[in-house]
């Protein structure tokens, strides 16, 4: 049985997706994180306690430009331009 934060049940099975260790370096390489509420890392964040919802209505995905910077900064190689792009559209899904 799966579990509402699990991976799976959030529709991010990738092994990188949750080796994220919420270290800062995306936020410090994202053009678009300022104030410091608005970041990725606090979606990913959301995201792997399994708050999908939440996450997919962060006002960060409005800001973000999906640019890649932070996967170039992350050591643990996150993709997280990739996590949020999903989230936008499930914000698209839960709100239409």
């Amino acid at each position: 049985m799966t579990t509402p934060a699990t991976p799976v049940a959030f529709g991010l099975a990738s092994p990188p997706a949750w080796s994220c260790v919420q270290c800062g370096a995306c936020v410090s390489g994202c053009p678009q994180a300022r104030p410091p509420e608005l970041s990725p890392r606090r979606v990913l964040r959301l995201a792997q306690l399994g708050l999908r919802e939440q996450a997919a209505r962060h006002p960060f995905l409005h800001a973000c430009r999906y640019c890649g910077k932070c996967l170039v900064h992350c050591p643990q190689g996150v993709e997280v331009a990739r996590i949020l792009r999903r989230l936008a559209f499930e914000r698209l899904v839960i709100w239409y």
